[in-house]
């Protein structure tokens, strides 16, 4: 069962600490990016320990999402990882709840790569057309010559 917020029950760790994994869906944790069409699952291994009034978590987050390639636009699957988890919370003495959802959130959209690609042979879309070149090959002559720089094209400088 998926739950809507990542949270550590302060109030009832064990001494030790403990290991904490789940899923949460990622339209809870409005992963939007323009890159970004759609959100799967959001899956976490997480290790919580209290040590005084703070708690340490760290672990593993990942998403499953639906990215558009910054080559040709089309929607691909990806997988958002961070092996390395790491936070640290300060928590009052009374304190039940620690919510680690934001942070949860934060790290998955700064995993996301500024690039995405649906794969390294993405030969893009024509600049002339806008054909997916990796479906169909481009019959159009390609962009038409910038006539702007033509003066300074033809401009010949002595060597002296």
């Amino acid at each position: 069962m998926e739950s809507e917020l990542i949270k550590i029950d302060v109030a009832r760790l064990a001494v030790n600490g403990e290991n904490f994994a789940g899923k949460v869906d990622g339209t809870h944790l409005d992963l939007e990016l323009p890159m970004l069409e759609s959100a799967g699952v959001v899956t976490y291994q997480l290790h919580a320990i209290k040590v005084g009034l703070r708690l340490l978590v760290r672990g593993k987050v990942n998403a499953n999402v639906s990215a558009v390639c910054a080559r040709c636009g089309v929607l691909f699957p990806l997988v958002v990882e961070d092996k390395e988890f790491e936070r640290e919370y300060e928590t009052l003495e009374d304190q039940i709840f620690v919510d680690l959802t934001p942070d949860v959130r934060e790290t998955i959209l700064l995993a996301f790569p500024a690039f995405p690609l649906c794969g390294e042979e993405c030969k893009g879309v024509c600049p002339s057309c806008g054909r997916n070149l990796n479906k169909q090959e481009c019959i159009c002559r390609g962009p038409a010559p910038d006539v702007r720089w033509g003066p300074l094209d033809d401009l010949r400088i002595k060597e002296e």
